[in-house]
């Protein structure tokens, strides 16, 4: 009897050490684990996954807690469609009153 089995990958993620920090300090940190769960999830191709927080260039006091996507174009043919999966994710573990700032960057890449 043979048994086969499934292997299942998950994309490199990298979160900065300011994200958790940040997430933390603002009570948004279970927000930012249920979309770290999430976006492997979502895009299980993609070749790696970056959490960072970004600036805003004119407001000094506004920050984006930015989930960089790398995925195979070929793997997102329709890219509003893909980032529409993510963006109901975001909704789903950020209910309203939403004070703070996800945001997705898709990047198709060529392999």
């Amino acid at each position: 009897m043979s048994t086969t089995q499934t292997i299942v990958t998950i994309p490199p993620m990298t979160v900065s050490p300011e994200v958790q920090e940040y997430a933390n300090k603002h009570g948004i940190l279970e927000t930012l684990q249920r979309l770290l769960e999430a976006t492997p999830r979502i895009y299980p191709t993609a070749t790696s996954i970056q959490v960072y927080l970004k600036q805003d260039v004119s407001l000094e006091d506004l920050w984006f807690l930015t989930f960089e996507v790398r995925v195979p174009a070929a793997d997102i043919p329709d890219h509003v469609e893909a980032k529409r999966r993510w963006g109901d994710e975001w909704a789903r573990a950020y209910p309203p009153p939403r004070l703070h700032s996800f945001v997705l960057r898709l990047v198709p890449v060529d392999l």
